[in-house]
């Protein structure tokens, strides 16, 4: 299993005598996150995300200078907003005009390469699934599913993580 890198928690933190300063908890083993299709089609609990896991240092599928104003403002966050109030089993039910599920479980040897080993360089190739959530006709979120949080790694615009040719 790969280790995450090591960061410096306290280097920034003015020290008080009134502050117990305590490491991070320790990360935890994505296989732990993985949860079956299955389950979450009868999940009670409510929708959450989280850029815990987001590749901020990547410029194509994570943060560039048009991700916060373009994409992050005016199409994502407000689409995860209006799903803060569903379950997981309707979300794990939508279903697209061909009668195939919106979002779902992709194992990762079927991303391309280069998402593979970007995962390998994030530390978060111990898992052998990602978590894809249909935004709008191409538009897919990928990251790990600690059920019932939505741990996002990447924004994909243009299908590429995952291309489907037909």
């Amino acid at each position: 299993m790969a280790k995450r890198r090591k960061k410096n928690w306290s280097k920034n933190l003015k020290k008080s005598p009134n502050v117990k300063l305590e490491p991070p908890k320790p990360f935890k083993s994505l296989h732990e996150y993985a949860v079956s299709d299955s389950f979450l089609k009868t999940g009670v609990e409510k929708f959450k995300g989280t850029m815990e896991l987001f590749d901020f240092n990547n410029s194509a599928w994570g943060f560039n200078e048009n991700f916060y104003k373009r994409d992050w403002c005016s199409e994502i966050l407000p689409k995860l907003n209006s799903r803060e109030e569903d379950t997981w089993k309707k979300i794990a039910n939508e279903r697209n005009t061909n009668n195939h599920t919106k979002h779902h479980h992709i194992d990762i040897s079927r991303i391309i390469k280069i998402a593979q080993k970007r995962l390998t360089d994030l530390n978060l190739d111990d898992s052998k699934e990602l978590y894809s959530f249909r935004l709008d006709g191409k538009k897919r979120l990928y990251g790990m599913l600690d059920y019932p949080i939505f741990k996002m790694v990447w924004y994909d615009s243009k299908h590429e993580v995952y291309p489907i040719f037909r």
